[in-house]
């Protein structure tokens, strides 16, 4: 082969190996680069796009298992955690629905009133941690035996929510003086690190969009998705706050100017002792487009759920990840209208709640399913939860 051949191909596989090199770094650029989400660009889908099962479950109905009114489900272990607003206690159950255990004993002889705010599953060292409004929190095992009880700091005794980010951290929100404060804390030294939450927003976007159930985790991570203008999706699992994704809706995104107006309108009915609801803000002409409710995420799909132009249903979009098509609805063609409040890995779990929303729809389960569902008396059963899971 002549020198000039064996130069030519040396160039050659450079070239090759350049052009492979960037078109892999176009790709990456452009995933970091959310593409436009059209919220007007609706369409009634079949459930079974976008799982590949639903499960039904009915919880044992016993004198001590009795549920007045779930405020949250966590799935771990193939067991369900249910909190009970109403009578201040965790049951647990297992996937079948069979009654396990409990905890109502929540502050007995703990020295000073228990009122639980949130309850969270520590997956990095399993416990349980409930978070009480007074300031401290309880662990107990997975069998909800009680462990131990830890007194938090003075400042951050006015907490709300309580999430773990490894063995031994834990991150807590507060709000307080119309300010949303983040802090990681310590639990084998204490220390506690306050954060700007968050530095890629403007703080008094909170004021409106309420922080509330804007969190998630996925792979062990956790998310928030900011709201009010930027609408990025923040990885708080590393002080570093890394902005992951962002969802763009284009002409809709909210303004700066939207929101100046929606804070003078805030203002207004604090004055006239009126109540905030965020429904209320969009259906204000000039004021912000849409109000985000909550967000999720599994292997398949970076879900979120929002109110926008009616503000009495929430329209939810699914972007699949896989496909990059995106799917944008109020309710299934079953009629079903997802809710997104309890959710865990690649499931959402429905149950009958105050907003009175079609969780099921007898056109999607099987027969045996709706038996189930038909045997149910509301009067003297516990709840029942329906468990819809994604496609991977």
């Amino acid at each position: 082969m002549s020198c000039t051949k064996q130069i030519f191909m040396k160039q050659s596989h450079i070239l090759l190996i350049f052009f492979i090199l960037l078109s892999f770094s176009c790709t990456s650029e452009k995933d970091k680069v959310s593409t436009v989400v059209d919220l007007d660009k609706t369409e009634k889908i079949s459930i079974s796009k976008l799982v590949d099962s639903i499960s039904v479950v009915l919880l044992e109905a016993k004198k001590e298992s009795m549920i007045k009114n779930i405020k949250d489900v966590i799935i771990d272990k193939k067991r369900f955690y249910i909190f009970d607003l109403f009578s201040q206690s965790v049951l647990c159950f297992d996937d079948q629905g069979k009654y396990l255990s409990k905890i109502d004993d929540i502050g007995k002889g703990l020295e000073g009133h228990f009122y639980v705010s949130d309850i969270k599953i520590d997956k990095f060292n399993d416990k349980l941690i409930l978070l009480n409004a007074f300031g401290s929190i309880l662990y107990y095992d997975l069998d909800c035996k009680f462990i131990s009880k830890i007194d938090l700091p003075d400042e951050i005794k006015d907490v709300f929510e309580v999430y773990p980010i490894n063995k031994e951290t834990l991150m807590f929100f507060s709000w307080k003086s119309d300010k949303y404060k983040s802090f990681y804390y310590s639990v084998t030294s204490g220390n506690i690190s306050e954060t700007p939450l968050f530095s890629h927003s403007i703080q008094d976007q909170h004021n409106i969009f309420l922080p509330l159930k804007k969190t998630y985790y996925y792979n062990d991570s956790l998310y928030y998705n900011e709201v009010g203008v930027n609408n990025d999706v923040i990885n708080l699992s590393g002080t570093a706050q890394r902005v992951s994704y962002s969802w763009n809706f284009g002409e809709k995104n909210n303004t700066q100017e939207q929101i100046n107006e929606a804070l003078l309108y805030l203002n207004q009915i604090k004055k006239k002792r009126t109540p905030f609801m965020g429904m209320n803000v969009i259906a204000k002409s000039g004021f912000p487009n849409y109000y985000l409710n909550n967000s999720f995420e599994t292997k398949r799909y970076r879900i979120t759920s929002l109110l926008y132009k009616e503000p009495k249903t929430s329209l939810s979009v699914f972007k699949d990840k896989k496909t990059g098509k995106d799917y944008i609805f109020r309710e299934t063609k079953e009629g079903i209208e997802l809710s997104f409040q309890s959710t865990s890995d690649n499931a959402v779990i429905m149950y009958k709640d105050y907003l009175d929303l079609k969780f099921f729809s007898e056109d999607a389960l099987s027969s045996r399913q709706q038996k189930q569902i038909k045997t149910h008396n509301p009067d003297k059963d516990n709840p029942f939860l329906v468990i819809y899971y994604f496609k991977q």
